[in-house]
């Protein structure tokens, strides 16, 4: 099987799926990746995200292609972004080189699908990660892209084999506006060989190792401290401010509690002013991404991983922490409220509710026992996505058997109809 990528994103939940498909069942690919140059000059976070160092695995460079295109100010003329992208990719692919197409996100990555499969003719799937989507809607806050981007998303949807939602919940926001397309709930995998506990796999073994980094007394008097950690891009949408918030009550019961956000982007700068406001620094600590190996120790060094996203349609650091033995706290979003089972692996608390999401943290900072519990539940959790790259794969097979078989009923019937013309 030959698959064509196609991908706004040079990222690892991009390519770590890719390297294990090829691992996994031989199969043949190239990529195509989709960088735009005017974000890429004004933009330090987009900028290093484009960094191969930041990948932590091995990719054949061989493999990959970078496309680069010009984009403008505040994204006038997004619409044109695709057609830029195509005039300069369709001269690359000759009819016959591969048996279908995979784009991740809806655009532009997903309409320059549309347009090769008509040429190349052959069927294209589409990924779609939560943003690229929720921007073309105001299911959660306010549209982003223009309408004349929306009507091209929209035919994407209508075109494709199949669009693929990186959660259930999020296949059915999907369905709510596109009833009539064909959607697949694939939820993301993983890097295994990365995010792992640092203990062997033995249960026992295992039991120790989180026995060891959870403590007795969580309270006024502990000598031990208790280390909280989170993830994710700085803007308004993974909503640190209300973790900040309630971590600031929280030390105030729990002062041996410390904090590690890690991430980049718009809100750094007000994230450093709230540290400063409220005198924090000696229990915050910000530090920028980094790349896999290194944030893994990020994971062995906390005892509780903490999600805030106002709306998060996957949430792979959930995944990455559960595979290090943390208990994972989330809001109740689309991804995170199918991967939590609340009270088992993780507790999940109301979206942006500040109230509750500090009485979900005391919970776990008053029962060292349920820190232990739940973090051997974690491990088990994250086994569940090991693998999810091979359901990706039989649905590749499926698509390329169903588009097989309607070509072979038109031939029978067109032969059909010229016999009964003879």
């Amino acid at each position: 099987m030959r698959v064509l990528f196609l991908s706004n994103y040079f990222s690892i939940f991009i390519h770590y799926p890719i390297v294990k498909l090829h691992e996994d069942f031989d199969l043949d690919y190239y990529t195509y990746f989709f960088q735009n140059k005017y974000t890429f000059l004004r933009d330090k976070v987009y900028r290093k995200s484009w960094n191969p160092d930041y990948l932590s695995i091995a990719i054949d460079k061989n493999n990959y292609n970078i496309i680069k295109y010009w984009g403008f100010p505040k994204d006038y003329f997004r619409q044109f972004y695709s057609l830029f992208i195509y005039i300069k990719l369709k001269h690359k692919i000759k009819k016959g080189d591969y048996d279908i197409i995979h784009a991740h996100c809806l655009y532009p990555a997903g309409h320059i699908a549309m347009k090769l499969s008509k040429i190349l003719d052959i069927p294209y799937i589409v990924t779609t990660h939560g943003g690229d989507f929720y921007y073309s809607t105001d299911l959660y806050g306010k549209k982003i892209f223009n309408d004349s981007v929306i009507n091209i998303i929209k035919n994407v949807f209508l075109n494709a084999n199949y669009i693929i939602a990186v959660s259930e919940l999020f296949a059915e926001d999907i369905k709510k506006l596109h009833p009539k397309i064909n959607v697949v709930a694939i939820e993301n995998t993983y890097n295994k060989d990365i995010f792992k506990p640092l203990s062997s796999t033995n249960t026992n073994t295992l039991v120790n190792y989180l026995n060891s980094k959870s403590v007795n007394d969580l309270g006024m008097n502990s000598p031990i401290c208790i280390r909280l950690l989170s993830i994710g891009f700085f803007g308004e949408n993974k909503n640190h401010i209300l973790l900040l918030n309630a971590f600031k009550d929280l030390i105030n019961e729990f002062p041996n509690i410390r904090l590690t956000i890690i991430g980049s982007g718009p809100l750094f700068n007000k994230y450093k002013n709230f540290i400063y406001q409220y005198s924090l620094g000696n229990f915050v600590l910000i530090k920028e991404f980094m790349n896999h190996k290194t944030l893994v120790n990020e994971y062995h060094n906390a005892d509780i991983f903490v999600l805030t996203s106002l709306s998060e349609a996957f949430g792979v650091v959930c995944l990455e922490a559960l595979a290090c033995g943390l208990p994972v706290i989330a809001s109740n979003t689309q991804g995170p409220s199918k991967i939590i089972s609340d009270n088992v692996d993780g507790l999940l608390f109301k979206n942006n509710d500040f109230e509750d999401l500090k009485n979900k943290i005391r919970i776990l900072l008053c029962d060292h026992k349920k820190i232990t519990s739940m973090g051997l539940n974690a491990l088990i959790k994250a086994k569940e996505y090991e693998n999810k790259h091979h359901d990706v794969f039989n649905l590749y097979e499926q698509v390329i058997n169903e588009v097989k078989y309607t070509s072979e009923l038109k031939d029978s019937v067109l032969c059909l109809n010229e016999d009964d013309n003879k």
